[in-house]
């Protein structure tokens, strides 16, 4: 529940022209496949892309891998013979909100080069297969697309592509509860059982809302603060609802506004009041899409507190860079920005950090699920006060 996302649309013929060749393992057989397409939560970046050959949800060694570029795009090269295993993406930074992508999402690899897109849904498709393996992909699919009262072809869609507000919402609000029950109570969960757990309620004819709710109840103690919280949560992501008037990145973007509103209450009073029509909340023009982006890339560099000269200054010296601001990853930036070519001097403090976070950004994805239980979040903890500690003078 610690995070979501949004992105602008992405013309699917770019999946094949920006795309990271698969990496590590070995293939035995010259009959190959590419599986390529793009990890939506909305789009990730830097995410770590690697076929599961073990089936143990973990980036073992040895494992054929790749990274997401920065729209989110992925292409990976399997032997014909390892089609059916799982493909799972982990770690990398949203685009949008350009928070750590703590979870962990799938599809299951096709005998296809066509693209084979990785979000939520389909997660929900293959973690179905995994506790259910005498069902049959089209089946599953059909009984998940009647319960999520979508079409069944919507499944394997780029939610981001499409702009289909619909879509977007449902794999949103389901990664959100899914990630926010495993935050909650991660002793006993690991984000590849809640999502088991959620699509096997569907295959038994519930509704998206009575399986989370089921999911929810079985893990977390009714009545306790984190149990309100998501049953808070889930109410408020349901009733977001613009009539298809928001963009994708004003409905990822409004939908982790209240993720974060909820996730920041203390106490049950705090709780229970409406967001989801709440104009401080909602993002709905462009002008608030663009502040909001700024300030979250801010953020993720570790300089939210600089002056608005300041920030002004960084942008423009970003753009001569030819390094677009909103879209390009933190890791990307904070390189340019400890480079020699950039214009400004760091204390030790601030190149301490740079390095702190670049040696995350770079670790991400990498067993992530087991570091997680390990690190502080980077985003939370390496913010620090550099507005009066930056060299403005270059």
């Amino acid at each position: 529940m610690r995070y979501s996302k949004t992105l602008k649309l992405v013309a699917t013929s770019m999946v094949a022209s920006a795309i990271l060749v698969g990496c590590g393992g070995t293939s035995n057989s010259a009959n190959t496949v590419t599986n390529s397409g793009v990890a939506v939560d909305p789009q990730l970046q830097g995410a770590t892309v690697f076929l599961d050959e073990n089936k143990n949800g973990l980036f073992n060694s040895g494992e054929l891998s790749t990274t997401t570029d920065n729209l989110g795009n992925y292409s990976l090269t399997i032997s014909s013979n390892q089609v059916g295993l799982p493909i799972v993406v982990t770690g990398g930074v949203d685009l949008v909100t350009k928070k750590d992508f703590t979870g962990k999402l799938s599809v299951i690899s096709e005998n296809t080069n066509a693209n084979l897109h990785i979000t939520p849904l389909t997660t929900l498709v293959y973690q179905a297969k995994r506790a259910n393996p005498n069902k049959d992909i089209a089946t599953i699919k059909s009984e998940l697309a009647a319960q999520l009262d979508i079409h069944v072809p919507d499944i394997d869609q780029n939610i981001v592509a499409t702009g289909n507000e619909k879509l977007l919402k449902i794999a949103l609000r389901v990664q959100k509860m899914a990630q926010g029950i495993v935050d909650s109570n991660s002793s006993n969960s690991t984000i590849e059982n809640v999502y088991a757990d959620i699509a096997s309620e569907m295959l038994n004819s519930h509704p998206l809302g009575t399986a989370l709710n089921t999911v929810l109840n079985s893990k977390l103690t009714t009545g306790s603060l984190e149990h309100a919280k998501l049953k808070d949560l889930d109410s408020e992501l349901k009733n977001v609802d613009s009539n298809g008037t928001l963009t994708v990145d004003e409905l990822a973007l409004s939908m982790d506004n209240i993720d974060n509103n909820i996730s920041a209450t203390t106490t049950l009073a705090d709780l229970n009041v409406t967001l989801y029509n709440n104009a401080s909340i909602i993002v709905s023009t462009p002008a608030e899409v663009q502040a909001h982006r700024k300030d979250r890339t801010f953020k993720a560099l570790g300089l939210s507190d600089l002056n608005a000269t300041q920030k002004e200054d960084i942008i423009n010296k970003m753009k001569g860079l030819n390094i677009n601001f909103e879209e390009d990853s933190p890791k990307a930036m904070i390189k340019i920005m400890t480079g020699t070519n950039f214009g400004y001097t760091w204390d030790a403090n601030q190149t301490t950090m740079f390095k702190e976070k670049l040696t995350h950004y770079e670790t991400m994805g990498n067993d992530y699920e087991t570091k997680m239980k390990d690190n502080n979040d980077m985003n939370t903890s390496s913010d620090m006060n550099t507005s009066s500690d930056m060299n403005t003078s270059l």
